[in-house]
């Protein structure tokens, strides 16, 4: 398989720098601006120039994608620039890390939990998931969709956290060192996981 890691484009709660991790509020709110709908055109225009040298694109290709609104609109726009003829796939396994009592807070206070993310991986101070968790449920979705999807191209449409988490993940980085050892996805930045 080809996997490629893609960060959902520039959401309103980017904008209005707030975090939102509750699936009860992202799943059906704060979706993709303008700007954030043309990074991910943009993202499916450079996917076709990573993939031309694919042979059938359009069918050996299969987007799975977080079921938060921001993460959906980008995948979808991908899913369309690359004319891929599967159905677009969601996992809740894809979400947004989360961030607990500092949901709907501002952006700022996440330095906070990834400092302490650093000190260890397995803290939960803020109500929120551990590192080791999204390890667990993102490392296990790659593994999920590269076996249903053996030989293809898998795209996964996440979130900063998660994409991050499960790089430093693949790449073997020790959970304490992911934050300080792997750079961080910006909006619709796209990151191949290799050959697997």
């Amino acid at each position: 398989n080809r996997v490629f890691l893609i960060r959902h484009g520039q959401s309103e709660s980017n904008v209005q720098n707030i975090i939102v991790s509750d699936p009860a509020v992202g799943v059906n709110r704060f979706g993709l601006t303008d700007v954030g709908k043309s990074q991910a055109k943009h993202a499916g225009e450079r996917l076709k120039e990573l993939l031309a040298s694919e042979p059938d694109v359009a069918s050996r290709t299969f987007i799975v994608t977080s079921d938060f609104k921001r993460a959906r609109e980008t995948a979808e726009i991908i899913h369309s620039e690359l004319a891929v003829r599967a159905r677009l796939e969601t996992d809740c396994a894809l979400r947004e890390r989360n961030m607990g009592y500092l949901d709907m807070k501002s952006a700022d206070s996440l330095h906070k939990l990834w400092a302490r993310d650093i000190q260890d991986p397995t803290q939960t101070d803020y109500g929120n998931e551990s590192v080791l968790d999204v390890i667990e449920r993102t490392t296990g979705a790659l593994r999920r969709h590269c076996g249903e999807h053996n030989g293809a191209i898998v795209l996964m449409v996440t979130h900063g956290d998660p994409a991050l988490i499960l790089r430093g993940a693949f790449l073997g980085v020790a959970p304490e060192n992911i934050r300080n050892q792997v750079p961080y996805f910006e909006n619709c930045d796209i990151v191949e996981l290799g050959n697997n």
